[in-house]
């Protein structure tokens, strides 16, 4: 019977160390899942605004100097 405490004794806290590691990475890897995300989404937000700008000044510019093909 006291083997059996020693085991349990040893092998408990080994466990519980593995249960938190596999929690902390589940953690990290959400946050890292979540962080990329948001850059993501911000950099397409910040791209599509940067192309939208380029398309207006190119309008803005072909409107005042009309190109014909003639």
């Amino acid at each position: 019977m006291s083997e059996n405490r020693t085991r349990a004794a040893r092998v408990v806290p080994v466990a519980l160390a593995v249960l938190v590691a596999g929690v902390a990475l589940f953690l990290a890897w959400t946050f890292l899942k979540v962080v990329l995300f948001v850059v993501g989404a911000t950099a397409i937000v910040i791209l599509g605004g940067l192309c939208a700008s380029i398309a207006v000044v190119v309008l803005a510019v072909l409107r005042r100097r009309p190109i014909s093909i003639d």
